[in-house]
């Protein structure tokens, strides 16, 4: 199968961007050094790279402490996951959200597995990442995981431990000890890279005390790996991507993450060029902001890579046989 580019929904970093905004933190700034768009706290559908993501989570952790995950999380978090939490939040108790959470965990995320499977006296979520990681940045990561989870149980009026055991990569340096008094329980050293979560029946098994409205069928929910090309993959993050410049083979490779050479020969075996597919898609974001946008052509030029107006303008003419202002209310 051909390699993709590995997508994430951007309401997969809400908890962090909300927790940085209430602190004072120039979450903006930390996005565009992970490579993020700065507008995602108002996009938590936007498709964005995941190995961006997870960038942007490790560095965070490294700037904050390497307990961010956990503290970024509160009992009301699961809301901020969009489509996602919505569709939990329609459970009547936790384990009917947990259950909808795997179903419908392949619109969130292409390269995560999320498995949730029965256990005496409870639950055990699994959750591990289709690409590789080092140690550091899926210790932050699983982490975060870990308290959505938690988070996940709240709402039911119960009052004791809600978590019976945890498995987790350490941190490279701090280890678990920072983790301590945080999960309910005292975690333990993962070494195969995949986060277990055992959760209790008497904590799995309480109605929420004010559930979500009643969703529709998890699996309505789309596939975020689109056609399983490269390709499409592309199409997915760069519009996103070309906001804010143009990205370069190495930028895009990274994000695979695999070499340039490799990268390259992948999209030419599918019919394409980078050059080609960035042209195409830069062409679509001008023509749909020329024709239901309210931005100065100027700022549109600016924001899409164009060198001046006049650039705009005369692709527009060559694509559509009328001038920018033409296509204005059409």
């Amino acid at each position: 199968m051909t390699q993709i580019v590995p997508i994430v929904r951007a309401a997969g970093i809400a908890p962090f961007l909300s927790w940085m905004r209430a602190n004072g933190i120039p979450w903006e700034t930390r996005l565009q050094a992970a490579g993020l768009p700065a507008t995602l706290l108002d996009e938590p559908e936007r498709p964005v790279p995941l190995v961006a993501a997870v960038r942007f989570v490790r560095d965070a952790s490294r700037a904050e402490g390497p307990d961010l995950g956990c503290r970024v999380v509160s009992d009301t978090s699961i809301a901020e996951l969009a489509a996602l939490g919505r569709t939990a939040l329609g459970a009547r108790t936790p384990r009917g959200a947990f259950g909808r959470l795997m179903r419908t965990y392949a619109h969130h995320s292409s390269h995560e597995l999320l498995v949730v499977t029965d256990e005496p006296g409870g639950l055990t979520l699994r959750h591990s990442f289709l690409i590789r990681l080092d140690a550091e940045t899926v210790h932050a990561c699983h982490q975060y995981v870990a308290a959505m989870a938690r988070a996940v149980l709240a709402g039911t009026g119960h009052c004791g431990p809600r978590l019976a055991r945890i498995a987790i990569i350490p941190h490279p340096e701090a280890g678990l000890d920072h983790l301590r008094g945080r999960l309910d329980v005292e975690p333990e050293a993962a070494t195969d890279g995949v986060l277990c979560v055992t959760m209790r029946d008497d904590a799995l098994d309480r109605r929420y005390l004010r559930p979500g409205r009643e969703r529709g069928p998890a699996e309505e929910l789309r596939r975020i790996r689109g056609e399983d090309t490269l390709e499409a993959s592309l199409r997915i993050i760069l519009p996103g991507m070309l906001d804010h410049g143009t990205p370069t083979l190495r930028d895009l490779a990274e994000l695979v993450p695999t070499s340039p050479r490799t990268f390259q020969r992948r999209l030419a075996a599918e019919g394409h060029s980078l050059s080609s597919l960035i042209h195409a898609v830069r062409r679509e974001q001008a023509l749909a902001r020329l024709a239901h946008g309210r931005e100065p052509i100027s700022v549109i030029a600016a924001e899409l890579g164009y060198s001046a107006q006049s650039s705009l303008s005369r692709a527009a003419r060559r694509w559509t046989g009328v001038p920018p202002s033409r296509l204005r209310g059409r």
